[in-house]
């Protein structure tokens, strides 16, 4: 891939042999003004020369209007869009972008790599080693990463192709980082658990700030971020309802109604506020003390977002409509939250029992089926 050499500024455009290296060199000004050094992988002047030509008609192309690729590298071509990119998301979701382009797109791309050198073949070859490589964070037992981290790290990678075919940016003349196909992504089953496991599970909790949100994070359903970052201030007067500035989209703000449990957790807060304002801060890494919880009330492997998980269950469990729990959960669509109506195992059993006893009582003729008609209404 052609890499864009750091030259000092020059103001004619020469070829010249160089020592050191069989390729003759040239210096140059491109159709943005700026002054350019590299080498023109040419053994003799003759073909030197002639490289330098077909950069002046490039030049002369631009000038005249014709749509040609600006040279950057994608290092700095990064740096300026995530600056941008900041702006426009949520804090958690910036900085997995930033892990991905710092960890897997730049060490495979190269930072000095110009972007337009950059093809589609190049991107379907990214994707392929990211199928392949292991989890970062797996270090006990080392696992491929999932489908679902490998999308995300394509999308992010063609978020940023947009951003470079934006016209005054002209970095791509076309976004080639969009070219791929995303991998399917097999549904992870939620966790499940009933009431009395999640009381247990709260009164095991062996912190007492922790265990605050967490009751916080099962009565609202807001993730571990947005509990952390809430403000005693961003609680209305009489406690009845909390407003979550820092969500997972950055400009979007989401009231929740808080239960009565939330609200005497507040009262005492705001008689002994935290001097940076929040009513809970930083966290800090909760596994240990969720593992050592979720083993007293005997339940399996629970994590911080599980709690979102359980919250929204029981929410639709309750009669929440699709739309009270989208607005309430902070969902842009309906697609995970259709999830959360499915009935748990236990339900369906006992569910499914009550069927079956139902059709032995009607084939005996005992009982006669319900049905949805009123009275002396026309079934048809």
């Amino acid at each position: 891939m052609q890499k864009i050499r750091r030259a000092k500024p020059t103001t004619s455009s020469t070829v010249y042999p160089r020592k050191g290296t069989k390729y003759w060199w040239a210096d140059y000004t491109d159709a943005w003004g700026a002054f350019r050094r590299e080498s023109t992988k040419c053994t003799d002047e003759g073909s030197a020369r002639a490289w330098l030509a077909i950069k002046e008609v490039e030049r002369l192309q631009i000038l005249a209007g014709g749509k040609t690729a600006r040279p950057v590298t994608l290092g700095d071509a990064i740096v300026e869009w995530m600056v941008e990119y900041e702006t426009g998301v949520g804090e958690s979701w910036f900085i997995t972008v930033r892990g991905f382009m710092r960890h897997q797109v730049l060490p495979h791309f190269g930072a000095e790599t110009v972007v337009s050198a950059i093809g589609a073949a190049h991107v379907v070859t990214f994707q392929s080693k990211q199928r392949g490589r292991m989890n970062r964070n797996c270090t006990k037992t080392p696992r491929p990463v999932m489908p679902a981290t490998v999308n995300r790290t394509l999308a992010a990678l063609a978020s940023f192709g947009t951003w470079c075919c934006l016209d005054g940016r002209n970095y791509l003349t076309e976004n080639v980082f969009s070219e791929y196909k995303a991998d399917h992504e097999a549904e992870r089953s939620l966790p499940e658990a009933d009431i009395l496991q999640l009381d247990a599970f709260v009164e095991a909790i062996d912190v007492v700030r922790v265990k605050e949100a967490i009751i916080f994070m099962l009565d609202t359903g807001a993730r571990q971020g947005e509990v952390e970052k809430l403000a005693l201030a961003s609680i209305s007067a009489d406690n009845s309802t909390a407003t979550f500035l820092k969500t997972k989209d950055a400009d979007k703000l989401r009231p929740s109604a808080m239960t009565s449990r939330c609200k005497t957790i507040v009262e005492n807060a705001r008689k002994s506020p935290r001097p940076d304002g929040l009513l809970f801060g930083e966290l800090g890494n909760v596994r240990r003390v969720f593992a050592r919880a979720a083993k007293k009330a005997g339940m399996g492997h629970v994590w911080p977002h599980a709690l979102r998980h359980f919250w929204a269950t029981h929410f639709v469990a309750a009669g929440a409509t699709l739309p009270e729990t989208m607005a309430a959960g902070g969902w842009a669509t309906p697609r995970m939250v259709k999830r959360y109506a499915h009935a748990s195992v236990k339900a369906m059993a006992t569910a499914s029992s009550r069927m079956e006893a139902m059709r032995d009582q009607l084939r005996k003729g005992a009982v006669q089926p319900h049905h949805s008609v009123t009275e002396g209404s026309n079934p048809a």
